[in-house]
């Protein structure tokens, strides 16, 4: 069956924001280089790797579908920011626009029945509440620490150790975390459910208000 044109558009659409998202992480990268703080830096190149992993994701799904890929120009990042605590809020505005983003993908596949495109995008809208979740907790690290140099460096030897996995191979935290709340209750008879993301439509419909897909089945 031909791949939808307006599923495969909006796809599109997302990988450019993907690639340009990969490219605001390594401009923060380098940014935060040049204030010697190689721990910060270090946080935003993994974010720059996983963004990209996430564009390429998609790429490949649309290949799989028989979908065209449709690279555009990227517009130009940002170079500098005030502070280590505006280029973190900086992040997270941005992350949440990509959670928007992700929200619309979703919507365009669930009104054109591409029900597997649908599922597919389920992984992300768990990924991107991690994403949010993350940087939240870092802006309330900087918030306490506020201008305390020795707080900061310790904060920058901290996020010196996160190491890049590709989380386009992984379950999100998050999801993980849900699968395991929701199999220790009576609602659902499959505790193995986190292999099944069909689950993920109760949260996508929860959390981001999205139409709430029909695959999950209760327990009579």
């Amino acid at each position: 069956m031909k791949f939808n044109t307006k599923v495969e558009d909006v796809l599109n659409k997302q990988i450019n924001a993907e690639f340009w998202s990969s490219f605001l992480y390594l401009s923060m990268a380098g940014w935060f280089e040049t204030k010697g703080l190689k721990g910060f830096a270090n946080w935003m190149r993994i974010q720059y790797q996983e963004e990209t992993t996430h564009a390429v994701k998609l790429v490949d799904y649309i290949i799989s579908r028989g979908g065209h890929v449709k690279l555009a120009a990227l517009d130009k990042v940002p170079l500098e920011w005030k502070s280590i605590t505006d280029a973190f809020e900086d992040t997270y505005k941005h992350e949440c626009k990509v959670t928007e983003m992700i929200g619309n993908c979703y919507e365009v596949a669930f009104a054109e029945r591409e029900h597997a495109t649908a599922n597919m995008l389920q992984w992300f809208i768990f990924e991107q509440t991690e994403e949010e979740q993350n940087v939240l907790t870092i802006i309330d690290q900087l918030k306490l620490i506020g201008e305390n140099g020795q707080a900061i460096y310790l904060l920058d030897k901290e996020l010196a150790t996160r190491v890049f996995v590709d989380a386009t191979k992984t379950v999100p935290a998050v999801l993980a975390r849900f699968c395991i709340t929701i199999s220790l209750s009576d609602n659902y008879t499959n505790t193995d459910f986190c292999a099944n993301t069909a689950f993920a439509s109760i949260y996508a419909h929860r959390r981001l208000n999205l139409p709430e897909a029909p695959y999950s089945r209760r327990r009579r």
